[in-house]
């Protein structure tokens, strides 16, 4: 194993780093609050942006999924958002009472593929009711099943594999349970693959990641 390339300036212990996602860029941060992100295409002697801001600690650096955007927290109690393709230009958020320890973005981009993928989900725990009604034929199918949906009910120990278009073209419910059966608790994991292949479902543009209300 070699050392292909060492990079200085900083005083005090790094504490955090990140890759982009394309690795071309890293971010490097320091316990004195120092933030910097190399271009890892350039040339060697080349310095790194700097990007000012922080006062104390720096803990977590992440990009975001295409590496125009950095986010950096610290124990100033703040998260920044760096657009990297914009000099000097960062976003403040506020409003925690105490150093903010890490910091990640949801790489949720990865929902607009459905083809092609599984939907795995393992309950541990008591039984609860899970409800499924196809998108666009709920009147029907209500009617089909006496005014009711499909219960899946997992208990503990059940897996369900669903495929990709789970996600679009059915609607899912967890109604509340009564106060006894809150006692007894549950656990639910989710795990998804997909191969990225197929057409990606569109909202506003192609690009733009799915995104689920709470309803």
């Amino acid at each position: 194993m070699n050392v292909i390339r060492t990079l200085k300036g900083h005083y005090g212990w790094i504490t955090c780093l990140a890759f982009s996602p394309d690795g071309s860029q890293l971010a490097v941060a320091s316990e004195h609050g120092q933030l910097r992100v190399w271009d890892l295409d350039a040339e060697e002697e080349a310095l790194p942006r700097l990007l000012p801001g922080h006062i104390g600690v720096v803990y977590s650096v992440a990009f975001n999924n295409d590496g125009s955007v950095l986010a950096s927290a610290g124990a100033d109690q703040t998260i920044r958002l760096w657009d990297l393709s914009t000099p000097d230009s960062n976003h403040e958020l506020t409003g925690h009472t105490g150093a903010v320890l890490s910091v990640a973005f949801h790489r949720d981009t990865d929902l607009r593929y459905c083809e092609n993928t599984v939907i795995a989900i393992l309950t541990l725990g008591a039984r609860r009711p899970w409800l499924l009604q196809p998108r666009g034929s709920a009147d029907r199918f209500r009617a089909d099943y006496g005014g009711k949906a499909v219960d899946l009910s997992p208990a503990g120990g059940d897996l369900l594999v669903l495929g990709g278009r789970a996600q679009t073209n059915w609607l899912h419910a967890v109604p509340k349970v009564t106060s006894g059966a809150r006692d007894k608790g549950r656990i639910s994991a989710q795990w998804r693959w997909t191969s990225k292949t197929g057409m990606p479902e569109r909202e506003t543009n192609s690009r733009a990641p799915r995104r689920y209300s709470r309803r």
